[in-house]
């Protein structure tokens, strides 16, 4: 593990000790949700859910294509395999905490928010 993710398992850690995992879960859905409305809506523009799954992963979290095989795909969804290392998970694991609790919709609702249609409500 490389110092950075190290730091950010450490923060985890603290804040899910500490019973703030509602906090983190509130502001990683706020910031993320913030980063689709500002790069996925607007205008008549109707992303695809592959369009907007790269804008997310690859553009917008800088992570590598090898980390997230796609499994299924339709015109209307797509879903895929997450292979990134996650600190809020490896956070969990090292305080044997229920991971569904911990990172629960905060991972999850922006992407589902975003890919359900193809396009973020403006």
């Amino acid at each position: 593990m490389d110092g950075d993710f190290e730091d950010r398992v450490q923060r985890r850690m603290a804040e899910l000790a500490e019973g703030t995992f509602g906090t983190l879960e509130t502001s990683t859905c706020a910031k993320r949700l913030a980063w689709c409305t500002d790069n996925l809506s607007g205008g008549a523009r109707q992303w695809s859910p592959r369009e907007a799954f790269e804008l997310l992963f690859f553009s917008y979290m800088g992570l590598p294509r090898t980390d997230l095989p796609v499994r299924e795909e339709t015109g209307e969804r797509i879903s895929w395999e997450s292979r990134n290392p996650c600190p809020t998970l490896e956070a969990c694991l090292r305080l044997g905490l229920d991971t569904r609790r911990a990172a629960g919709r905060g991972a999850r609702a922006p992407l589902i928010f975003g890919f359900k249609n193809g396009s973020i409500p403006g």
